[in-house]
């Protein structure tokens, strides 16, 4: 009879885990409209101009660019998946632009890198060693 009991005790139990596992699927997360903050990073003092390119999935961008950091221009150009953005003023280290993206969740799908520089004088920068952007979520 102790037999029986163990053996109804652990159907009862696999039962529970298999019902238990079965449970309706959950709904998609809504997604979390925001903007995201493109920073960079600049070896020199007097950067005065950056082009940067910036590859978002298709139907990923809602808005233009929007100035980050008061002062700078921002000018844009925008394919099916890339923004090439311009940022014109007294550039130092920090935060550049934003961009209104439908789902602040996806940041990690977005790839940015800075593509020219110019100086003061108005000269493309040599090499871009040193020079780095982020896309961050806020």
């Amino acid at each position: 009879m102790s037999r029986r009991i163990i053996r109804l005790g652990a159907a009862a139990t696999l039962a529970a885990l298999v019902v238990g596992g079965c449970s309706e699927p959950t709904a998609p997360e809504r997604p979390i409209p925001g903007e995201l903050t493109i920073r960079w990073t600049t070896p020199n003092a007097d950067d005065r101009a950056a082009l940067l390119r910036v590859v978002v999935p298709a139907g990923m961008t809602t808005a233009v660019p929007e100035v980050a950091t008061p002062g700078l221009e921002v000018f844009h150009r925008r394919t099916a998946d890339t923004l090439r953005i311009a940022v014109f003023g007294d550039l130092a280290s920090g935060a550049l632009v934003r961009v209104a993206v439908p789902d602040v969740r996806q940041a990690s799908r977005v790839g940015a890198q800075v593509t020219e520089v110019s100086g003061a004088d108005d000269a493309v920068r040599a090499s871009l060693a040193g020079y780095a952007v982020t896309v961050e979520r806020p």
